[in-house]
C-alpha cells in the first residue's frame, strides 16, 4: 500500500497536507506565509524574494512557474537538512526579516519581533540599518537562548 501511495505522489505531483511530516509542514506553512502574497497556496517566481528567488528555478521541478506544496516539501527538507548536522545557524534568519530583500534590516522590518529592542545594539556602525554582517556578528557573540 505504501508503494502505491508513493507512486501516486510521484506521478501526480500531489501531496496532501496530512502526508507531510509535522516539522516539514511547519516549514512549508512558514514559506507560504512569508512569500505567497496572493494566498493561492503556491509561490510564484514574482512572489519569491532574495536567495529564495535566486534558487527558484531549481525548486520549480515541473517548470510551471510556481512552487506548490510538493515542490515546497523538497525545499523544506533542504532547509531543515542545512540547519542540522554540522551546521547550526547561531541566530535568527536575517532573510526572514528582510521583507524587501534589499540586504538591510530597518526598524520597520523588525517591529513586532523579539529583536526590535536590540536594533541600536546590533547597529554597530550607527547608520540606521542593520547589515547582514552586523546581524550575524551580534548573534554569534550573543546567541539567543534555546527554546
Amino acid at each position: 500500500m505504501t508503494h502505491i501511495s508513493l507512486m501516486v505522489v510521484l506521478t501526480t505531483g500531489t501531496v496532501l497536507a496530512d502526508a507531510e511530516p509535522p516539522e516539514l509542514r511547519q516549514t512549508i506553512d512558514f514559506l507560504l506565509q512569508r512569500f505567497d502574497t496572493d494566498k493561492d497556496g503556491k509561490i510564484s517566481r514574482q512572489e519569491a524574494q532574495g536567495p529564495f528567488r535566486d534558487n527558484f528555478a531549481k525548486a520549480d521541478t515541473n517548470g510551471d512557474g510556481f512552487l506548490d506544496r510538493t515542490e515546497l516539501m523538497v525545499v523544506a527538507r533542504r532547509i531543515r537538512a542545512f540547519g542540522s548536522g554540522g551546521f547550526r545557524p547561531v541566530g535568527p534568519d536575517f532573510d526572514a526579516f528582510d521583507r524587501d530583500a534589499d540586504g538591510r534590516l530597518t526598524r520597520d522590518e523588525l517591529r513586532g519581533t523579539p529583536f526590535a529592542d536590540l536594533f541600536d545594539q546590533i547597529d554597530t556602525n550607527k547608520d540606521g540599518t542593520l547589515q547582514r554582517k552586523e546581524f550575524v556578528e551580534h548573534f554569534r557573540k550573543n546567541p539567543p537562548a534555546p527554546n
